[in-house]
């Protein structure tokens, strides 16, 4: 799915540089508001792709440091059981 979405911003991105090489071609209001609306698109697509990353980073930060908290918790219940295993053996 990622690539998909790569793929649709590297083609309006390529849309974006054609309208722009058009607007110097032929520099006219036209054109320019057409460039705009591309930059637009583009500066949007962007936008939403880098913050979907980021949540499915944050998300993943805090499932690893809840795994790691719960590990612990685990290991540390784990050891006391075995300390006090070992002081009743002795």
């Amino acid at each position: 799915m990622a690539s998909n979405v790569d793929d649709e911003i590297q083609l309006a991105i390529e849309e974006k540089k054609d309208t722009y090489r058009n607007y110097l071609q032929n520099k006219t209001v036209e054109h320019l508001i057409e460039y705009k609306k591309h930059q637009a698109t583009v500066r949007k697509m962007t936008r939403r792709q880098r913050r979907e990353d980021w949540d499915k980073f944050t998300t993943l930060e805090r499932d690893i440091t809840g795994t790691q908290r719960q590990a612990l918790k685990y290991l540390n219940i784990y050891n006391c059981k075995k300390e006090i295993n070992l002081k009743l053996t002795q």
